[in-house]
């Protein structure tokens, strides 16, 4: 899979306050496996501005906070901080094992009037038929426009 991105979601974020985290923090050991240990959950969410990194919408805490691999494992992404991003619950459910782009059609729908009138696979018919719809396909992600210093 290749991230079209210019900017990756570790360049959107403070990165200074994930020093120190290592592997064997970021997981925690649980009776069902492993999960993101909540002091790592903190510490990326404290990173990303309390933001998610796709949409930018404030997450209240951190422990409602998700947890997203930018390049899924399915695809072949790894368990590293770099490739783990904060993201809000729709975001993270939204982009599943889906890549970048995907999800930035999704998020750019959901912002835009027609967001929770049409789904995303309406909306891509409704194009390929021709239809103009008020969707902004150009819009950055929060993390792009935190590495650009737009915010």
């Amino acid at each position: 899979m290749t991230i079209t991105a210019a900017i990756y979601p570790s360049d959107g974020r403070d990165n200074a306050r994930l020093v120190g985290i290592t592997p064997d923090r970021v997981f925690k050991r649980t009776a069902k496996g492993f999960r993101f240990s909540r002091i790592f959950k903190r510490r990326l969410w404290e990173a990303s501005f309390r933001r998610c990194a796709y949409c930018g919408d404030e997450i209240e805490d951190h422990g409602v906070s998700h947890v997203d691999h930018v390049v899924p494992r399915s695809d072949g992404g790894s368990e590293s901080i770099d490739n783990l991003a904060c993201a809000c619950a729709f975001c993270n459910s939204s982009k599943g094992a889906g890549s970048l782009e995907d999800l930035r059609f999704k998020v750019a729908l959901y912002k835009s009037p027609v967001g929770g009138i049409v789904t995303p696979s309406q909306a891509l018919a409704l194009i390929e038929a021709g239809a103009i719809l008020p969707i902004d396909y150009e819009r950055p992600f929060y993390f792009e426009r935190v590495a650009r210093g737009e915010v």
